[in-house]
């Protein structure tokens, strides 16, 4: 049985997460274990902290049936992540078989870093006198750590917690090269920098475990070791190689892509270019190509102009040559990595949008018909994350699309196919 809509968010108040999913089978599923475990998500209904006694949390109905819960975990650790995994079942049996990944989440508790108190400190004596006068001035429907307290200390908690939280994912930082404490998404990126594969099939513990003895397996592999070997047989001294290519580099100043132009003539030699076909720069991805029902070339790309990342295009007549370069998406939205096919006369071009309000990767599209673009679109109106198009047509006229699409914390490869 596979939750949906599950998340795990640091509550504002600190030191507490607060749960949330649906259960849309409800008659065949009522009940539902969660359990807690630091590190690394549990693999079994007994492997770690169980957080629902009966394992029946509360819920309310919607009007399909299925079931919306809310967990609140208290009690936790600051700046400590915790690791979660729910186990819907069947009454009355009790829940054995390992968790779907899908029902798996986690997050970062964060502290009370007294934010709102500092604050009300600032304020002048005669304000907090007023309110001190009215800190027994309990309406219904306080939350218990509300209570005796003022209503402009109660106001100052509003802005106050979301203070602490940013003062408690800053600090958080400092742990980002700690192998046992960072947050296990982090992983695949500590990995990268140090050249290890993450094998996505391990739990989080083992891919710290990993993680851990990659630069001790280093040691013993690879070129380095290879090149002190060689030295001794040949000359028979012990020497120490250092290996400096990783060790150099800007980190405020990233190379930068450009658009470079090369032609093949009709006697098959390529042409040598002197200048980019475009000062516009990325600093990954690549263009995208594709003719139109007129014969026109068209070339896409992502670039940053003032601050923003668009599609910007350019296209190409014999007669006219290259066009100057003009944008197809203008917002402030990230658009990224487009790609063109032409498809029943039409020229369509998807491409990945990054939304940092919604924080999530949609996947839009826009086609030209007839000389003129239409409106653009999201493929998909729903919650799921999709990311780095790729389309192709073959040879019975179908329109194939592949992508990424976010299933369960991974990055999976889905296709569909439209005639």
């Amino acid at each position: 049985m596979r939750l949906q809509h599950l998340s795990a968010t640091a509550h504002p108040a600190g030191n507490r997460i607060v749960l949330q999913w649906v259960n849309l089978d409800p008659a065949g599923f009522p009940r539902v274990r969660v359990v807690r475990r630091e590190g690394t998500h549990p693999t079994s209904p007994v492997d770690g902290i169980v957080l629902t006694p009966g394992d029946a949390p509360p819920h309310l109905e919607r009007e399909d049936g299925a079931w919306i819960s809310r967990l609140e975990d208290s009690g936790l650790r600051s700046d400590t992540v915790y690791y979660y995994a729910l186990f819907p079942y069947e009454e009355p049996e009790p829940p054995r078989a390992g968790p779907d990944p899908a029902n798996r989440t986690g997050a970062m508790a964060t502290a009370p870093n007294g934010s709102a108190a500092r604050m009300e400190e600032l304020l002048p004596a005669i304000y907090r006198r007023y309110d001190a006068d009215r800190v027994r001035d309990n309406p219904p429907g306080l939350r218990p750590e509300d209570r005796n307290k003022g209503p402009l200390r109660r106001l100052l908690e509003v802005t106050g917690s979301q203070l602490d939280q940013l003062e408690s994912f800053a600090r958080s930082t400092l742990d980002l090269h700690d192998i046992e404490r960072v947050d296990g998404r982090l992983l695949p990126l500590l990995a990268q920098w140090v050249g290890w594969p993450t094998d996505h099939r391990l739990e989080i513990a083992g891919q710290r475990n990993e993680l851990r003895q990659a630069p001790h397996i280093y040691k013993t592999i690879g070129i380095i070791p290879t090149v002190e070997a060689t030295i001794k047989r040949v000359l028979g001294w012990e020497s120490r190689v250092k290996e400096f290519a990783h060790n150099v580099f800007l980190s405020n100043r990233p190379e930068r892509l450009n658009l470079w132009l090369r032609e093949r003539d009709a006697a098959g030699v390529w042409t040598t270019p002197t200048e980019p076909l475009s000062l516009d720069f990325a600093y990954e991805g690549r263009p995208a190509a594709g003719h139109d029902a007129e014969g026109t070339l068209w070339l896409f790309y992502h670039t940053l102009r003032k601050g923003e990342w668009d599609i910007w295009y350019k296209t190409y007549r014999t007669a006219e040559g290259w066009s100057p370069s003009q944008p197809l998406t203008r917002g402030s939205r990230i658009d990224q990595h487009p790609v063109a096919v032409l498809w029943e006369d039409r020229l369509w071009v998807f491409w990945n949008s990054y939304s940092e309000t919604e924080r999530a990767w949609r996947i839009e599209s826009r086609e030209r018909s007839g000389g003129e673009w239409l409106s653009g679109r999201v493929l998909w109106d729903d919650e799921i994350e999709r990311k780095r198009p790729s389309a192709v047509v073959d040879g019975s006229g179908g329109l194939w699309l592949f992508w990424l699409e976010r299933v369960s914390g991974r990055w999976q490869l889905r296709y569909n196919r439209r005639v």
